[in-house]
């Protein structure tokens, strides 16, 4: 068994050592324990004697010498005296210029954080905008900071944390409210965010303990009774407290600690989940997948083109999470690759090796935050637009007089879709070199090919057709005098035709299109025009509450006229996982509730049409 050594961060420290906030009241003070005189503490802050709890656990579970609990600190920080939530936010994050906490993660094995009574002055429940003001003090807020440095403290599994929830205080220094209001907040911590209930947070790491001294002492009311109290108006815990608190502490956090050392191995073995060994015809940036380790930190991943990887495209040791998109790979390759988990005490043996051979060729398709005006220059395999383009933000809308949501996609048409971030989508298929694009009289939104043609080249049927300048869109529309693979262009025209893109010299100057400047603009984007059907996102007010969630959560949407309703969820394949609702619905709010305890952790889409309109949005499942 490895020494266990006990860093106590707090500004106050335990019960009589609360009042050493009185500048030197307590200058050799008692940890836990309620004998007075023992003098524990030396100078700045280092420990002189073990506390009698301590002797008496190490003593009973026949630890001695150097596998026995010890304390090395008592308290931090102390410049400024403030341990507030917020603050320790503020620290994990490493954004505290007076309280770097990374020297004490590295030279101690227990961290023990907690704030003082005036943390039970909560105000309200509050909201997401509490978090613009992080030293408000909600409900809301906290358990914001909560999950915010336990995240952090996940990262680090040779640690072992002890995160106190909040200490009561006495009738006469605080409101009915603000001690319900405490009470409940506490018994979120405990029973919902510990025990891996809280649907935001999920599965609460092994190496993190909370330990609840609020309700060790607080009434039913959420208050500290006066019996337990320095004095009426001192919150702080008096000697019978320590006494009735002090043994639990030492029992549960220590019995915990050595629980969580004891557990720790080398990881295991991870298995390969996608692609499918042996998967063929795979973008030249596919996503690599494998299962999660426990007990690992990280990751080391390698890509080779030989079996016994003597040639090794990519060696990467530093991976956290368990999957990675690589490349772009050279097309038309077969790839091998493998992975093993890591921790402090070792590397596990390598993985199955398995196989993937990219195809021919590999179009990347360049999207921008917002509205995008697109097209397929290539010919694909299945056409769907939640096949290609599954992390789009919107529907697909074509032009055709007013826009119209699609579900598939044609190529040589131009289509408006939307992204919530900035992102480069591998999609497979074959170039396309010409094409002939029908339009009408008047505006059309027109795509393109394979390789990029001067507006110069292009020519009509019947010959000499007259038309406005292309206009792209980068946020604004502006004209062109090209038009590049995967742009959607906009383009009147005075007379139905065709406009021919190739790339082949045409002999007859006659067959080139008549540009001609124009005042007037191509019809703008489908969230903004009076002429639109719509792609506004709050057409159906989509939206799921929680997100994230575990296992369930509550699609609400809103419909302005009675119509057919069908909405699905959808892996990110597009594959359509479950049907919620298909049938004829009235106006108004709705509601179907969506459970997903047969699904592994990931991200989902939801899908809801109606005659006319399609929106498509984004939800996590963390398990």
């Amino acid at each position: 068994m490895k020494r266990f050594v006990l860093i106590i961060i707090c500004s106050i420290i335990f019960f009589p050592i609360d009042a050493i906030a009185q500048v030197g009241k307590y200058r050799s003070g008692i940890f836990l324990s309620h004998s007075t005189g023992s003098k524990i503490w030396g100078p700045n802050g280092s420990v002189t004697s073990v506390p009698q709890e301590i002797v008496v656990y190490n003593r009973a579970h026949g630890l001695f010498d150097s596998d026995s609990v010890k304390l090395s600190r008592r308290d931090w920080p102390e410049v400024p005296w403030n341990n507030e939530w917020e603050r320790w936010h503020r620290i994990f994050d490493n954004a505290d210029t007076l309280a770097d906490i990374r020297p004490f993660l590295a030279n101690n094995k227990i961290i023990i954080i907690k704030s003082c009574f005036p943390s039970s002055e909560l105000a309200r429940i509050g909201g997401a905008a509490d978090t613009l003001t992080p030293d408000s003090k909600t409900i809301y807020n906290y358990k914001w900071h909560w999950r915010n440095f336990i995240s952090v403290m996940k990262q680090f599994p040779e640690n072992y944390f002890v995160v106190w929830t909040n200490a009561p205080r006495t009738p006469a220094t605080t409101s009915d409210e603000a001690a319900r209001l405490s009470d409940q907040f506490c018994t979120w911590a405990k029973d919902t965010l510990f025990k891996s209930n809280d649907p935001v947070f999920g599965a609460f790491p092994a190496n993190v303990y909370v330990f609840d001294f609020f309700h060790k002492l607080a009434d039913s009311s959420g208050k500290l009774p006066l019996y337990y109290a320095t004095a009426p108006d001192d919150s702080h815990p008096n000697s019978l407290a320590t006494a009735l608190v002090a043994p639990q502490f030492v029992q549960e956090v220590f019995d915990a600690s050595i629980a969580y050392e004891g557990s720790a191995t080398i990881p295991s073995i991870p298995f390969l989940i996608m692609p499918e060994n042996g998967s063929v015809d795979l973008v030249d940036q596919p996503t690599l997948k494998w299962t999660k380790d426990f007990n690992a930190i990280s990751y080391h991943l390698q890509i080779s083109i030989d079996s016994g990887f003597n040639s090794i495209i990519l060696d990467d040791s530093t991976l956290i999470d368990t999957s990675k998109m690589v490349g772009p790979l050279a097309n038309s390759t077969k790839f091998y690759w493998h992975v093993r988990a890591k921790n402090s005490i070792g590397t596990s043996d390598w993985s199955e090796r398995w196989n993937f051979t990219t195809t021919s060729f590999t179009w990347h398709y360049s999207a921008s935050q917002g509205w995008n005006l697109s097209s397929l220059p290539i010919y694909v395999s299945d056409f769907r637009t939640n096949i290609l383009y599954p992390s789009a933000s919107s529907s697909v809308f074509e032009y055709q007089g007013n826009y119209l949501s699609v579900d598939t996609i044609k190529c040589g048409t131009g289509f408006w879709i939307k992204f919530d971030q900035e992102e480069s989508i591998p999609i497979k298929g074959i170039p396309i070199m010409n094409d002939t694009i029908d339009v009408i009289e008047g505006w059309n939104l027109i795509g393109s090919v394979g390789i990029p043609i001067l507006v110069s080249s292009i020519i009509s049927e019947p010959g000499e057709m007259i038309t406005s300048s292309f206009f792209k869109y980068d946020g604004n529309y502006n004209i062109t005098d090209t038009i590049s693979p995967g742009g959607g262009y906009w383009i009147k025209v005075d007379r139905d035709g065709e406009l021919y893109f190739t790339t082949t010299p045409i002999m007859n100057p006659a067959g080139h299109i008549n540009i001609q400047l124009t005042n007037e603009y191509p019809p703008p984007a489908p969230e903004s025009g009076s002429n639109s059907i719509t792609a506004d996102e709050n057409v159906f007010r989509l939206s799921n509450h929680p997100n994230p969630f575990n296992p369930k959560t509550a699609i609400k949407y809103y419909l302005s006229i009675p119509t057919h309703v069908k909405i699905a969820v959808l892996n990110l394949l597009g594959q359509e996982m479950k049907l919620l609702v298909d049938g004829y619905q009235t106006a108004g709010d709705h509601s179907v509730s969506f459970d997903a305890g047969d699904l592994p952790s990931g991200i989902y889409f939801y899908k809801i049409q109606t005659t006319g309109l399609t929106q498509l949005k984004k939800m996590l499942l963390m398990k």
